[in-house]
């Protein structure tokens, strides 16, 4: 699967994506670093100890890094558990983030697929 490929089946923007990081080559470089990541799992740790400073911050990063990308579907999962956690825990977080795992290992199944 190509790159380009890769974003169609996500429906995602993969133009989008091009823009922001300006060259094909840069586009599958950070994509194919996404899984290596322990972001996901590190929210994951965080909410377990409780530790909504901690998990927001890693949620942020997240949040970021998919804009970064274009990954707008991953983006807006994160981002909705970023903001549920900004001052505090608020709304079912461990929903929020079942979302973001859900849709982070959809992702990362297509990535693996990636040439």
């Amino acid at each position: 699967m190509t790159i380009q490929e890769f974003y169609t089946e996500l429906g995602e923007d993969y133009n989008k994506a091009l823009k922001l990081l300006t060259k094909d080559e840069y586009v599958k470089q950070f994509v194919k670093r996404l899984p290596s990541a322990t972001t996901v799992k590190d929210i994951e740790k965080a909410l377990n100890a409780q530790d909504y400073q901690a998990a927001f911050r890693e949620a942020h990063s997240l949040k970021g890094v998919c804009l970064n990308m274009a990954l707008d579907g991953l983006f807006k999962v994160s981002s909705e558990l970023t903001e549920s956690l900004r001052n505090g825990p608020v709304g079912d977080v461990n929903q929020l983030y079942k979302n973001v795992e859900l849709e982070y290992n959809r992702v990362c199944e297509l990535i693996a697929k990636i040439d």
